[in-house]
Order: structure tokens, then C-alpha cells, then sequence
């Protein structure tokens, strides 16, 4: 696929699946999308650890307390309300950088640039 798209992938956006996703496979991708001047964006604080220019980090403990507070509320209230999850967006900036895509401060969401 990275052979193919070279000249017209943006970003290559992992999604989760088991039958092809393991830590060499993911390390694999990274390293030859990196090759290739293409953005990897994740789904976990592996894939930033990993190279990733851009990872979506969850708390877990930050979603359970959402989650017991949207419970609770929706018990009182009779009302169910359409609540979006906790997450971060960890932009990882130096490999930001050596892909020379500038990073732009005018965050409307929850965004760490991280070294």
C-alpha cells in the first residue's frame, strides 16, 4: 500500500484490528511511512511512543469517571445527552518537524504537542 499511494497519501491512519496489527507490524508501518514522508496518525500513546506524527491518547480512568457522571445524570434528568468521549491528541513534534509539516497553535480541542 505505501508502495502505491506514495505520491498521493496525505496520512496513513491506523485503525485497530487484530489480524494484522501486532507492535513489530505497527514499528514496520511507521518506520517506512517515516521513509516516505507520509504521517502516521494512531490510536494509543504506542503509536506516538512508536513515531507516529499524531496519536489520539484515551485515559481510561477519565472515561469511567465521564461515563458514572453522563449515568448519574442521565438517572436524575430522564434525559440522555450526546457526550462526545475524554481524549487527547498528542502531536508529536519532532517527527512533525521531519516531515516539515509547521505546527499550527489555534487548537479548538484538547492538543499536547510533545517533544
Amino acid at each position: 500500500m505505501l508502495k502505491d499511494s506514495r505520491n498521493t497519501a496525505e496520512a496513513l491512519w491506523l485503525i485497530p484490528d487484530r489480524t494484522i496489527i501486532s507492535e513489530s507490524v505497527i514499528q514496520y508501518i511507521i518506520k517506512e511511512a517515516l521513509f516516505k514522508k507520509i504521517p502516521v496518525i494512531g490510536y494509543n500513546r504506542f503509536f506516538y511512543e512508536s513515531g507516529a506524527a499524531l496519536s489520539f491518547v484515551f485515559d481510561y480512568e477519565e472515561i469511567g469517571e465521564q461515563t458514572a457522571k453522563f449515568a448519574l445524570d442521565s438517572m436524575v434528568q430522564k434525559t440522555c445527552a450526546d457526550i462526545a468521549p475524554i481524549f487527547h491528541v498528542w502531536l508529536n513534534s519532532r517527527i512533525m518537524g521531519k516531515l516539515g509539516i509547521p505546527l499550527i497553535h489555534k487548537e479548538t480541542f484538547p492538543i499536547e504537542i510533545k517533544p
